[in-house]
């Protein structure tokens, strides 16, 4: 897989994961660790990557695989993050979004 973001934070392996419940459903936030308190903006696009909304348990790939087999819905941002989804099929390269060159994914399943 030739991905030309995937070397830009090398040394970003430990990655956050929070689940946030909501009443009817859930949502998964997970951002690798360096990103946590940056705000990205490209063009129209900004995202802020909060300690509130992203920053929960420290998380490995294995564990990142198995929350993303159990969820319909999950936001994640960062180099480690999104190729770990991309590796493992949760997401396809091609629908990725770069933001101030930092790759952000979404999972919403319906």
């Amino acid at each position: 897989m030739n991905i030309s973001y995937k070397s830009r934070y090398i040394g970003s392996s430990i990655m956050y994961l929070k689940i946030h419940h909501g009443e009817f459903s859930h949502v998964v936030a997970i951002a690798d660790r360096t990103l946590i308190g940056r705000t990205l903006k490209e063009g129209m696009l900004q995202i802020e990557v909060s300690e509130y909304f992203y920053k929960g348990e420290i998380v490995t790939e294995a564990d990142v695989v198995s929350v993303l087999k159990n969820t319909n819905n999950a936001n994640m941002i960062g180099t480690k993050v999104v190729n770990c989804a991309i590796e493992h099929g949760f997401v396809k390269a091609d629908n990725i979004i770069m933001i101030d060159g930092v790759p952000h994914a979404q999972i919403i399943l319906i």
